[in-house]
């Protein structure tokens, strides 16, 4: 499946753009940093927002440049989920990969 806006944008209510665009930063990570560029998405709508998790098949950990330059043209993603979300994580799974996740309250999501 190919992953564009639209495709993450269903899955919330129509405006909800901030949480859509991050999970699309998270997609394209993987796409970049895993070998097998394999993914799993799942959106979970929670009262009051929403829950977005990616789980891909690498066992690395994402972590924040402690030297970036201000020239630099990548390694801001981390620090751009920090500053949109109102929670984030990683959460390892066994050697077999990993789950990033975030939350953002406030949110739209569809109607139950």
């Amino acid at each position: 499946m190919i992953v564009t806006e639209r495709t993450v944008r269903d899955g919330f209510r129509i405006g909800a753009r901030m949480p859509a665009a991050v999970a699309l930063r998270i997609v394209a990570n993987v796409v970049r940093h895993v070998p097998d560029r394999r993914c799993t998405l799942l959106v979970l709508r929670q009262t009051g927002g929403v829950r977005v998790e990616v789980t891909d098949g690498s066992p690395q950990l994402p972590a924040v440049p402690l030297d970036l330059s201000p020239e630099a043209e990548g390694g801001r993603g981390l620090l751009l989920v920090d500053a949109v979300t109102d929670r984030w994580g990683v959460e390892p799974r066994g050697g077999a990969g990993k789950t990033m996740w975030f939350e953002c309250v406030g949110a739209g999501t569809l109607p139950p």
